[in-house]
């Protein structure tokens, strides 16, 4: 399985967004009550990382990754809790620009995958 690491991008710019997801089954009765259940038994978790100083190699190396990864689960190490996840990109494109000094910013979103 790939790993995102394996880009060399280096980490993401701090404070990283992290979002953690249940989803939920929601029913109105006709009385007005609401009753909920989980739809599954676990949570997932969303990241969104920004990188701010990234070369055009370095760029080139993600378009690389996203073309032969997208839609296809590979390994994101947390920069911060060291944790490894099963991740997919969530968007199905990868927007970037350059700043004045030729640099590239992105913002990349990953959703964890079980």
């Amino acid at each position: 399985m790939a790993s995102f690491e394996d880009i060399g991008l280096g980490c993401p710019e701090i404070p990283l967004q992290e979002t953690s997801t249940k989803k939920t089954i929601k029913t109105e009765t006709e009385s007005g009550y609401l009753r909920t259940r989980a739809r599954s038994v676990r949570s997932f978790k969303k990241f969104s990382l920004k990188f701010t100083q990234l070369s055009d190699i370095q760029l080139q190396s993600l378009l690389t990754f996203f073309d032969v990864n997208a839609g296809e689960s590979f390994v994101f190490q947390h920069p911060v809790t060291l944790a490894l996840y099963n991740v997919v990109f969530d968007a199905e494109e990868l927007s970037y620009s350059y700043n004045e000094l030729r640099k590239v910013s992105v913002d990349i979103a990953l959703r964890e995958v079980w």
